[in-house]
């Protein structure tokens, strides 16, 4: 499923509230740990961070992976 977010904290809002603390916290860590140059933003409908030249996003639909 993908989110009508325009920002990091409107996706989060509307993910299944199962999901929300483990993204929440994920959110956190990768900001406290990010490297000089980088942002966190919206790509491609999910939270990610941005420099000049690299994307790394993540999403919190449920896909065929492990349950």
């Amino acid at each position: 499923m993908k989110y009508a977010a325009d920002t990091p904290d409107a996706y989060l809002e509307q993910v299944p509230d199962e999901r929300k603390p483990a993204l929440r916290k994920l959110r956190s860590t990768i900001n406290k740990n990010l490297p000089k140059g980088f942002a966190e933003a919206m790509s491609h409908g999910m939270i990610g961070w941005v420099d000049r030249s690299c994307l790394t996003s993540f999403g919190g639909i449920r896909g065929s992976g492990p349950r």
